[in-house]
């Protein structure tokens, strides 16, 4: 089992929340590009590479104003990446105090961040 609450669930959750299906993706694997189209998908780039003609990344506010896409394939080095190389169902819920508050939970909810991050490089950070 694993518990991801990084980036990668919370924008799982805006996506599937707006009826996008997605497939993830390990970022540091070359062939993003190749495995979107052999499944008829868009595909997310990172933030900083955000545009009109590429408007996700994993940013949930990318997510919420994109168009509309029924696929899209959403690199990342964490949680995509775990989840790419799962082995049979994988369950992606966004543990956030934006996403809590709609259930119900007060303003005061602080949901569990993460512990470690892999950045650029594979260095660690808390």
């Amino acid at each position: 089992m694993v518990v991801d609450v990084l980036t990668f669930s919370t924008a799982v959750s805006v996506a599937v929340g707006r009826g996008i299906a997605v497939l993830p993706y390990d970022l540091a694997e070359p062939g993003a590009e190749q495995f979107a189209a052999s499944r008829g998908a868009q595909l997310a780039v990172r933030s900083r590479d955000v545009s009109a003609s590429q408007p996700w990344s994993l940013s949930p506010r990318s997510l919420m104003a994109g168009p509309f896409t029924p696929r899209l394939v959403l690199p990342s080095p964490n949680g995509s990446a775990i989840a790419a190389a799962a082995r049979g169902v994988v369950v992606a819920a966004c543990l956030t105090s934006e996403c809590l508050r709609p259930l119900g939970f007060g303003g005061g909810v602080r949901a569990p961040g993460p512990s470690h991050q892999r950045r650029g490089g594979g260095r660690t950070v808390a």
